[in-house]
C-alpha cells in the first residue's frame, strides 16, 4: 500500500544502515563507524508518521519513510550523537523533529536512497540539528556493492556549527565453489570475501571547545554460511585516528564471530 500509518518505537530512516542492522546479516563484524558517531545504531525513537511502497512497472518501484519523531537531545559530543538519543517516552524540548528516507529501487539489483533530518536538539528547543544521508546497494553478478554517506550540521549558541561526517563502502565476492553449491549436506552453503572502508570526522566548537577529531578503519573478511541461518565471520581490522578517538582508536587486529538468526 502507498499510505500506511505507523506509531510507537520506530527505526529511525536515516541512510539504509539503522534499517537493515540485524548483526547475523551484516557481511563485516564491525558496525560501519557512522553508526557509532552520526546515525547512532540501533537508533529508535518515539513517534508518528507514514510509510509506503509502489511498484512502476516490472522492475522499478519506490519506498519512503515519513515520522516525526523526539529528536536527538544536546548530547552531542566531540564523541559523535550516541549519547544523545533519548530514552523511551522521553522529549527533552517538546520539538519534533522530523526524518524520512525515499528510496529506488529496481528489482533486487538496485537500490538508491536519500534520508533528511531536521529538529531542534538542544532543552530549550532554540538550536537546530539537521542533515542528510545519501545510501546505495547494488548486485553485480556475484559482486555486490554497498555504501552511505552521513553528515549532520548542529548549530551552537556561540561561534560556528558543528560539523558530522562520514561514510562507508563495501564490496562483496561470492567465491563459492560451483562443487560446494547444490550439496545434500548443505545445498545454501555461500563463502564471500569482504573489504569495507570507513571514514568520518566531527569538526566544531564542541565540549566548550573547538576540536577536529577523526577516525577510518580498513577491513577485510571472509564469510561461511553453511545455511541462510548460520554465519562464520573472520575480519582483519586496522583503525587509525586523528586527535581524540571517535570509536576504537588506533587499533588493529583479528575480529571472529557466529551468528545465528531464525
Amino acid at each position: 500500500p502507498l499510505f500506511n500509518l505507523r506509531a510507537g518505537v520506530l527505526l529511525v530512516p536515516f541512510g539504509n544502515y539503522n534499517l537493515n542492522h540485524y548483526s547475523p546479516s551484516r557481511d563485516v563484524i564491525s558496525r560501519p563507524l557512522v553508526s557509532h558517531v552520526i546515525a547512532p545504531a540501533d537508533w529508535t525513537d518515539n513517534g508518528l508518521g507514514l510509510t509506503g511502497e509502489a511498484f512502476l512497472g516490472d522492475l522499478w518501484g519506490f519506498e519512503y519513510q515519513l515520522y516525526a519523531v523526539a529528536g536527538l537531545d544536546e548530547e552531542i559530543t566531540s564523541l559523535g550523537t550516541r549519547a544523545s538519543r533519548q530514552a523511551f517516552g522521553a522529549d527533552n524540548n517538546g520539538d519534533k523533529a522530523i526524518v524520512g528516507r525515499f528510496a529506488w529501487n529496481r528489482g533486487g539489483d538496485l537500490e538508491l536512497g536519500l534520508s533528511g533530518y531536521t529538529g531542534k536538539y538542544d532543552d530549550e528547543g532554540r538550536l537546530r540539528l539537521e542533515g542528510w544521508a545519501a545510501d546505495a546497494v547494488t548486485t553485480l553478478g556475484r559482486l555486490s556493492l554497498a555504501g552511505e554517506y552521513n553528515t549532520l550540521e548542529a548549530e551552537q549558541a556561540l561561534g560556528p556549527p558543528a560539523v558530522l561526517e562520514g561514510y562507508y563502502g563495501r564490496a562483496v565476492l561470492d567465491v563459492t565453489p560451483s562443487a560446494w553449491r547444490g550439496g545434500p549436506l548443505f545445498p545454501e552453503t555461500s563463502l564471500v570475501l569482504v573489504a569495507q572502508r570507513d571514514w568520518v570526522e566531527i569538526e566544531g566548537p564542541l565540549d566548550g571547545i573547538f576540536e577536529r577529531n577523526q577516525e577510518s578503519r580498513t577491513t577485510f573478511g571472509l564469510n561461511y554460511r553453511p545455511t541462510h541461518q548460520w554465519v562464520l565471520k573472520l575480519n582483519w581490522e586496522e583503525n587509525r585516528t586523528k586527535n581524540r578517538p571517535l570509536h576504537r582508536g588506533d587499533f588493529r587486529g583479528w575480529l571472529a564471530s557466529v551468528g545465528f538468526q531464525f
